[in-house]
């Protein structure tokens, strides 16, 4: 039972807004871009120093918040998980703290929102279109990647990369030890 009751509670704390997700299952993500996203492109996107600024406080204000409600959040589920270890769970008690640690993941994602709508806010058209372009350019890399790992290809393609073996019978026949051994070298008959 306990196991079961934890299983669902991580279901609960890992769904939500999935700005980590990728953009093709989460409606959010088109329109936002990530902080890392913004600071691995900043010379590409031409930031400039009050952009960039900006951005750093942001950054570092969101992440202390975050920091002081995570701690919160894993107190929370310390005595959500404690209400559930005994035999017979109160069940008033055991949704008034899922409430509790509901509140505080939903301020976590608030958090996030936040920042990355204060970001995006920042940047003007011309960077927000050069994000695209690299999410794009990211996404198309990486599902080739993927495809190369598991051995597809686009077909009508061949990948460069990728040795194919010929067939049994298109093979030069080896010969036996037996055939090479009653057989001398070049080498061996000049001695």
């Amino acid at each position: 039972m306990k196991k079961v009751m934890i299983g669902i509670l991580l279901m609960v704390f890992n769904m939500g807004l999935g700005l980590g997700q990728d953009s093709g299952t989460d409606p959010l993500q088109r329109h936002l871009f990530s902080a890392e996203s913004i600071m691995r492109n900043q010379r590409e996107l031409q930031l400039d120093e009050e952009q960039r600024s900006y951005m750093v406080k942001e950054i570092q204000e969101t992440q202390s918040e975050f920091t002081a409600l995570q701690w919160q959040l894993q107190d929370e589920v310390g005595r959500l998980s404690g209400l559930l270890e005994n035999a017979e769970a109160p069940e008033r008690d055991v949704l008034r703290q899922l409430d509790k640690v509901l509140d505080l993941e939903k301020a976590i994602k608030r958090s996030h929102l936040r920042l990355a709508v204060r970001m995006r806010n920042r940047l003007t058209e011309e960077q927000r279109t050069k994000l695209r372009e690299f999410r794009d350019a990211g996404r198309a890399q990486r599902v080739n990647r993927d495809r190369t790992q598991r051995g597809q290809t686009r077909p009508g393609f061949q990948d460069s990369r990728r040795q194919t073996r010929p067939r049994v019978q298109d093979r030069p026949q080896s010969r036996s030890r037996t055939q090479d051994s009653g057989r001398t070298s070049g080498s061996q008959q000049r001695r």
